[in-house]
């Protein structure tokens, strides 16, 4: 199954025979088989007519909506899955201590471990170990970690070790200092924020297809319009 991401200004997505198209006035941009398709993600000013909304509401394809520079704005998606009694459960999980304390441990742990195999396979720093040692520290200490704000801080140390080495990895003529989201002051930055976002919007249109709320997580703290279960699942 593909996603479609579609950035020309001013385009807009057809359906024909079977096919979804992506037109610009005269010319077509995109022609793909609709049952291909499982997600469309638009980055800012693209049109859907009506045929392409009913499909995809009527078949389960999610559709994103970006700002023309990759922010998330919002989606489109059908009906969800008539699953009260897995949203229940998951609710009532949310409020279990030690069950919310384990996941994030688990999310924190495998977030720290992948952190640390791709660092190992990059060229040596010329700090020597001590990115690697920081991360192999934080891994160690995962386990023993007595509650979630412990483990928000040992998430926030493993990150700031990895992007301190990441600044050395990246080759010139691009620039990177440090990790900074909001606004990315440079284009690697801006490709950092750019992935998160899709993979955030993709991951948030999973939750939804397997009938959980993406809104609530057991990790990430609850706030208004944010995907606390995706941002857990991404780590």
């Amino acid at each position: 199954m593909a996603i479609i991401y579609i950035t020309e200004q001013g385009a807009t997505v057809q359906r024909r025979d079977g096919r979804f198209v992506v037109r610009k006035e005269k010319t077509t941009l995109q022609d793909v088989p609709e049952v291909h398709v499982d997600q469309l993600v638009l980055f800012g000013n693209v049109h859907l007519t009506t045929p392409v909304i009913a499909y995809c509401l009527n078949n389960g394809i999610d559709v994103a909506f970006l700002s023309s520079a990759g922010r998330y704005r919002g989606r489109l998606h059908g009906e969800w899955p008539k699953s009260a009694a897995l949203r229940q459960r998951q609710y009532a999980r949310s409020l279990d201590a030690a069950f919310c304390l384990a996941q994030a441990r688990t999310i924190v742990r495998g977030k720290v471990a992948n952190l640390l195999a791709f660092a190992r396979r990059q060229p040596a720093s010329p700090d020597g170990p001590e990115p690697l040692n920081n991360l192999t520290r934080v891994l160690g200490r995962i386990e023993r970690a007595p509650s979630l704000e412990v483990l928000l801080g040992f998430e926030g140390a493993a990150s700031a070790a990895y992007f301190a080495a990441f600044a050395r990895w990246v080759p010139a003529p691009w620039r990177f200092t440090k990790r900074i989201a909001h606004p990315p002051p440079d284009p690697v930055n801006a490709l950092l924020s750019l992935g998160y976002t899709l993979v955030y919007n993709r991951t948030s249109a999973a939750i939804n297809v397997v009938g959980l709320d993406p809104y609530q997580g057991f990790f990430h703290a609850l706030r208004h319009g944010h995907a606390a279960l995706a941002s857990d699942l991404m780590e």
